[in-house]
């Protein structure tokens, strides 16, 4: 995956990773490809498996920041994904499984961070570990 993120030019403004070691882990791992213009938060409220605890952590970045990465846990990551999506192509894979290690990349309104409600993003990249496997 760090790989990908950095062939596709991934690079968020800010990560907000999870407390826990493995997401720790995954977040040192894919670091290299997210760039150097970022900001990383570890925030002990995204060890979570509700995510309605993810959204409202979402709705709590500052509305100067265009772009976020959450790393955490699933179930939470995954139903905040479905949560946030109305459409997109591979809409159907993400309500199918959020496998460890996917990236879905979701374009929210412009209105800003605490306006973020379910339904309102568009589903615009959905990858997972498998589909890298060459």
């Amino acid at each position: 995956m760090r790989r990908y993120l950095d062939a596709e030019g991934v690079g968020p403004d800010l990560v907000v990773c999870s407390s826990a070691l493995r997401t720790r882990q995954t977040l040192a791992r894919v670091l290299p490809g997210l760039g150097s213009e970022l900001e990383i938060r570890i925030d002990p409220s995204c060890y979570t498996f509700d995510p309605t605890d993810l959204l409202e952590r979402l709705r709590r970045v500052p509305d100067g920041v265009g772009s976020v990465m959450l790393i955490g846990h699933n179930p939470a990551i995954e139903g905040l994904a479905v949560a946030l999506c109305a459409r997109g192509d591979r809409l159907d894979g993400l309500t199918t499984k959020y496998p460890t290690g996917g990236l879905a990349e979701i374009e929210l309104p412009t209105g800003g961070w605490s306006e973020v409600g379910d339904r309102t993003g568009e589903l615009t990249r959905f990858v997972i570990p498998r589909d890298l496997e060459a």
